[in-house]
């Protein structure tokens, strides 16, 4: 009897413990798994990312009617705006640090700048947007004079330029086939510059004729770091001292 009693008291215990197994999963369910947020934690290719992990800040303060925005968040990777510009004629406007975009992860990102769309009717002889961390200018400058089928640049601010990329000089993109030290070793420029004038990294630039590069450089920001957006706008010549304005459509893209 006394053993009938202590196996009648271990099936119990193991009934009870298999119940349990079944049961838990339901009625705990709603504390081991959380409703899907409103824009939910995701991968894209590898990247693993927080909602919120970037915030784009379009510059409203500083250049008064001369721009305008039509900012939004199509997803938590992607931030597009339809922006505004004003050019002057014969003159090249430039819009500093237009916008800032600020990683509000806790892990490092990268993004880049893309032309969405060919912009109509636009009065720009050339549009060109560089993007740029906090500490690093946008821009670096040639530190000779160069003539006409150059193909090494002797630069300051050497840390912008990567090789395999391409740079702006003037309006000209140029590939960028190789780096050694300040100096870049680049496709032959067409005409001649003089010292001092800026060369911009791996810039978007739109010209009437084509697109010469839909993208800017990728940039990656630390946590709690930021980046700034410059655009450039050259005004249309021979056409007497005039304001023009046009959009352009763009986005910001987070990259794995």
């Amino acid at each position: 009897m006394k053993q009938f009693i202590i196996t009648h008291i271990v099936n119990v215990i193991l009934t009870g413990i298999l119940l349990a197994m079944v049961a838990l999963p339901s009625l705990g369910g709603a504390f081991l798994v959380l409703e899907p947020p409103e824009v939910p934690v995701g991968t894209v290719a590898g990247l693993q990312t927080m909602p919120g992990a970037f915030v784009v800040e379009p510059n409203r303060s500083d250049f008064d009617d001369l721009v305008s925005f039509k900012p939004r968040m199509v997803s938590q990777w992607t931030f597009v705006d339809e922006l505004r510009l004003t050019s002057f004629s014969d003159h090249l406007a430039i819009y500093n640090q237009l916008y800032r975009v600020r990683n509000t992860s806790s892990a490092p990102i990268k993004f880049r700048v893309r032309l969405m769309e060919v912009p109509s009717q636009s009065p720009f002889s050339q549009i060109t947007a560089v993007s740029s961390t906090y500490d690093q200018p946008y821009f670096g400058t040639l530190v000779d004079q160069e003539q006409v089928g150059a193909t090494l640049l002797d630069v300051d601010q050497p840390q912008l330029f990567s090789a395999g990329t391409s740079v702006l000089l003037g309006t000209e993109l140029l590939g960028v086939l190789a780096k050694r030290g300040s100096v870049l070793v680049t496709t032959p420029i067409r005409r001649g510059y003089p010292m001092g004038e800026r060369v911009y990294p791996q810039p978007l630039v739109w010209t009437p004729e084509k697109v010469l590069s839909w993208e800017t450089q990728i940039v990656t920001l630390l946590p709690e770091s930021w980046a700034y957006l410059t655009f450039l706008v050259r005004g249309e010549e021979n056409v007497g001292y005039t304001t023009e304005s046009a959009s352009l459509k763009f986005s910001v893209d987070l990259l794995p």
